[in-house]
């Protein structure tokens, strides 16, 4: 299932029940403040969990946060 046909799909069960997890969706976790993780959604339905310092690092956030900074 691609993450186009899962997002409504989440949205639709966070609004109705305030947990996007439903039945055949793959896992979203809860959030901890403590551990803070992202969502990766992949090809073929799959996800992964990485640290908030490994996706700012994937995604080179530290750039665009600079890059934004000189634009304002």
């Amino acid at each position: 299932m691609t993450l186009e046909h899962l997002m409504p799909s989440y949205r639709s069960n966070l609004a109705a029940n305030s947990d996007p997890i439903g039945a055949g969706l793959p896992n979203w976790p809860r959030y901890d403040p403590q551990k803070p993780q992202r969502i990766g959604f992949l090809a073929g339905g799959d996800n992964e969990q990485i640290s908030s310092d490994a996706y700012a690092e994937e995604h080179h956030c530290a750039l665009w946060d600079a890059l934004a900074a000189k634009a304002s």
